[in-house]
Order: structure tokens, then sequence, then C-alpha cells
């Protein structure tokens, strides 16, 4: 872009850019937003491959974005940029972003042992610590976004164990309602400043700057996937009807936006007021562009395109065991073998999760072979949800297997297993009626039947909490 400004390119008037502020603008053109991208994935159920592909990058790209913004906003406000600088801006991309994830990772782990006490105020500890890590790392002078990144990782992967499951649905809720809050309020943001801000138009950077977002993003887009497609070992590759949907869900955002306006004109030069309007508009017209063009149409190119979907799983405890079998199978064969391969690797690390860091970081250390007895607990509270409420058991059983979704075969396995009378489960037919009673006694009643019994309240709190996720 600055060799098609020098070449006198783009058309009149001439442009009086650098190449300090073309990279500034650079720095912060690159910001991607698929946020629309994955609503629609998630929409029409393309495979969790692709889904996670664009996940991923949404999830780090603003972060790299930003640092790499701080580091081109401190070179233009330098009138004479040494290779020593260059050196020491590159040496401090890698410090403010892995400073930034040990922080996050510190204030995880703080959280995990916080969280192993029993408290009604996990779920706020959850919230603010991560919170706080984002400041600690902005106030460090670090990437707070990466900070937060890091905190999050290590809550999901620990402090939610420890938490009970309604603390964790109360977490998952909050931060979902303030990250739609926070979409709205900043995309209400950039409609007041389409409206505020002094625009200046120029159709050829405008124009050359939307072209070359998209050849740049293509290039990048397939060269990753050619190196990645190149050292998969498990024979599954990025197509190239993936690679094109990467390429188009490229859609910039409020994040380009918001950067583009902190811009400082003073630091810009004698043209810094005309080239910071300039950068605004175009930031804006691109991104106004991508989402309002590219968003709208990626879903008719991904039923054009034939992107396969995911197939629907179903609640199997015979999936669950093959799965687990085979995990660890083909970990023993790479063993027998002498080869040292990615399932190998994999179960080293497992065995240092479980055996080290559960350990520390969880009240009740969960076990990865626990997924067996998880899908066990999923079934039987989606049979009870079932018989609870007849008129919802088609959607509640949708995804169990036929032989358990048989109406007659219902009733006698979970009788039987309750050692109960075969007929309907109502509250009153506790699991064990050797349980003591409550005392006193919980003023808990579904329809005319009231739960007396402690497996009772508990069952049915489950079954609560099921709905409520």
């Amino acid at each position: 872009m600055f060799g098609l400004i020098k070449a006198g390119a783009l058309g009149y008037p001439q442009l009086n850019i650098d190449l300090k502020t073309m990279l500034l603008f650079g720095s912060l053109i690159v910001a991607i937003d698929p946020v629309a991208v994955l609503a629609i994935f998630q929409n029409i159920g393309v495979e969790k491959g692709l889904y996670y592909l664009v996940f991923g990058e949404s999830l780090l790209n603003d972060a790299i974005t930003i640092v790499l913004y701080e580091i081109m906003s401190a070179f233009v406000a330098e009138h004479n940029i040494t290779g020593n600088q260059i050196g020491i801006g590159i040496a401090s991309f890698f410090t403010v972003s892995f400073g930034g994830l040990l922080i996050g990772v510190i204030f995880g782990i703080l959280s995990c042992l916080i969280t192993r006490l029993k408290s009604h105020l996990s779920s706020f500890t959850v919230i603010l610590l991560a919170y706080f890590a984002y400041i600690f790392g902005d106030l460090v002078g670090w990437s707070g976004i990466i900070s937060m990144i890091g905190c999050g990782v290590v809550q999901a992967a620990y402090a939610f164990d420890n938490m009970h499951p309604s603390s964790a649905a109360l977490v998952h809720g909050i931060t979902k309602l303030i990250s739609e809050i926070s979409e709205s309020v900043i995309f209400l943001f950039l409609g007041i400043e389409v409206l505020s801000e002094h625009l200046e138009w120029h159709t050829g950077f405008v124009l050359w700057s939307l072209v070359l977002c998209l050849i740049s993003r293509g290039l990048v887009v397939l060269g990753i996937t050619a190196i990645v497609n190149a050292v998969r070992v498990d024979g599954t590759k990025i197509s190239f009807q993936k690679q094109l949907i990467l390429i188009y869900g490229g859609l910039r955002g409020a994040v380009a936006f918001s950067l583009a306006v902190l811009i400082n004109e003073h630091q810009l030069g004698y043209y810094g007021e005309y080239n910071r309007h300039l950068i605004i508009t175009t930031t804006l017209f691109i991104t106004i562009f991508t989402i309002g063009v590219m968003g709208m149409t990626i879903k008719p190119l991904v039923k054009v395109l034939n992107i396969p979907l995911q197939p629907k799983s179903q609640l199997s405890l015979v999936h669950a065991l093959n799965d687990t079998l085979l995990d660890n199978l083909l970990a023993g064969v790479e063993n027998i073998a002498g080869f040292r391969g990615r399932q190998s690797i994999r179960h080293f690390f497992e065995y240092l999760d479980e055996r080290y860091f559960r350990r520390f970081l969880q009240r009740k250390p969960q076990k990865y072979n626990r997924k067996v007895i998880q899908v066990y607990d999923q079934l039987i509270t989606r049979l009870h949800a079932a018989f609870m409420q007849p008129d919802r058991a088609y959607k509640l059983l949708a995804d169990v297997p036929p032989t358990l979704r048989d109406f007659d075969y219902l009733k006698s396995s979970l009788s039987a297993s309750f050692h109960k009378r075969p007929s309907i489960l109502t509250v009153r037919d506790c699991r064990c009626r050797k349980e003591p009673p409550i005392s006193p006694t919980p003023n808990l009643s579904t329809g005319s039947e009231q739960v007396k019994c402690a497996p009772c309240v508990q069952w049915i709190n489950d079954v609560d909490q099921y709905h409520h996720e």
C-alpha cells in the first residue's frame, strides 16, 4: 500500500502518508471480528473442525492485534527509528504476549484455590478474578486481553469443577449476557461515530485498502493451511472449500474501528489530522462492507460449497466406552512399537494433569476415565425428566439411543433400578425410602406431591438444573 502511494497509483489528490502511519493502519485493520460467522456456523451446524478454526482465530486475533497496535503507536511517536528500537519492539511483542499469559495463569490458579473452599460466592470470585487479571496485566504494561484469556482457560479446565452446577451455569449466563450487551454497545458507538466524526473520503485509498485486505488474507490463509496440512499426521486435511470459507470469513468489526478512533493525530506529523480522518473513514467502510455484504452472503456460500455438517451425536454409553478404549489402546500400541506419537504425548500430559495439577487445583479431582459415568448421569437425568414431563419426552430424549426411547422399556428399566412398582415415577417415588427425611421438611413441591426425603430433593434439583441449561 505504501508503494502504491509513492507511485501515485491511488489517484487525485496525492496523499502524504509516511511508512510509520501505514504500519499503524496495517496493525489495526488486521483485527478480525467473526462473531457473525460463528453465529451462522452454529445455526447451520457445520462440523466442529471448521467452527473451532474460526473460534480459535477470534480468540487470539484481537489480543495480538492490540499488542501490535500499541507497538506501532510507540514507533509513530518516534522521529527516527533505529535498529535497536526495532529489535526492542520485536522482543516487547513476545514479552507483552507471554507476560500477559503468565499473569492470567496465576490468577486462574488463584481462582481454583479459592473455589476449592465451599462458598456461595464462587461465581462472583471467578468473574472478579478474571477481571482483575485483565486490570493487572494492563497495569504492568502487558496484554490485559491475553491475561483474561489465560485466566479463563485455567478456570474452565479446573475451577468450574469446584463449583456447584448452578453456580457454573450462573457464570456462563452472566458472561454471555455481558458479551451481548457489550457487542451491542460497541456497534451503537460505531453508529454514533459515523455521524459525529469528520470523514475524509479518498476513493483510491479506500478501495485499494479493501482489495489488499482480501488478497493478503487469502495469501495468509492458503499459506498457513498448506503448512498445517503438511504436518498433520492423522490424515485429516483442511479442504480447499474450508479455506475459501476462512478467507471469506475475515470480517472487520468494532475492534478495528475503535483502534482507528484512538489514533492520536498529533503523532502523525503535519498531515496528522487529515490522515487520521482518512484512516477512520477507510476502516469504517471496510467494516460496513465486510459485515454487511460478506457477512450476509456467507450462509449461502457455505451451502454452495457443500461444507460438511456436524453429525448428530447421541448420549450412548457404548460410544463413550469405545472412545475411551480407543484412546488408551492407541497410546498402548505406540508404546509397544517404541514410537512416541500424538497419543503417547497426550497420555503423558493426562498423567501429569491427574497426578499433580488436578490434585492441587480441585477439591474433588476429576479423572479422564469418568466420561462413561458422566454420560450415564446425563442419561438418567434425561430419562427422569421425560417421566416427570411426558409432554416434553420426545424433545428430551431426542439424542438418546432408540432403544431407550421405547416407553415400556423405560418404565421397566427405571422401575427395576429404583426397586419400584412398574409405573411412571412421580415426585413421591423417591430413589431410596431408607433415607431419613429432611428436617425441617423443605417447601419444595411438584404438582400435588411434596418432596420429603434428601434423595428426592437432590434428584429434582438435578432435573431443574438440566432444564435451566
